[in-house]
């Protein structure tokens, strides 16, 4: 890890941790309302953080993939947390899709990645 960015890194680190699995580190948010809120509300809550870390060179980048969470934490909001609805509203998956395919962010996330690789040993 480069000193130089060690906050950012642990920041990082913690985000892809709650990140981790189909949503985040509770797989019980699958199926539970509650839970996926929880789940979503801490990924949005470290995405903001990391973001406020980021070096200056990838502030633009973290925008992006910020703005991405955001977005998609809206809509399962708007749809009450409930997944197994959602999967059954084409319209809905159809705007998550969307946001997680999205070009800008696809890119975003690669320049990051490769920063995080050279800089923080992921």
């Amino acid at each position: 890890v480069n000193p130089t960015y060690a906050k950012f890194c642990a920041a990082s680190s913690k985000l892809n941790t709650a990140m981790s699995g189909p949503h985040g580190e509770n797989p019980a948010a699958i199926t539970d309302p509650k839970e996926m809120k929880i789940a979503w509300d801490n990924i949005t809550d470290l995405s903001i953080k990391l973001q406020a870390l980021t070096p200056n060179s990838l502030k633009k980048d973290a925008g992006t993939m910020v703005n991405s969470i955001v977005a998609m934490n809206k809509i399962f909001k708007e749809n009450e947390y409930e997944l197994l609805v959602i999967a059954k509203k084409p319209s809905v998956r159809d705007a998550l899709t969307k946001i997680a395919s999205d070009p800008a962010t696809t890119k975003a996330s690669t320049r990051f990645n490769t920063f995080l690789m050279q800089n923080c040993g992921v």
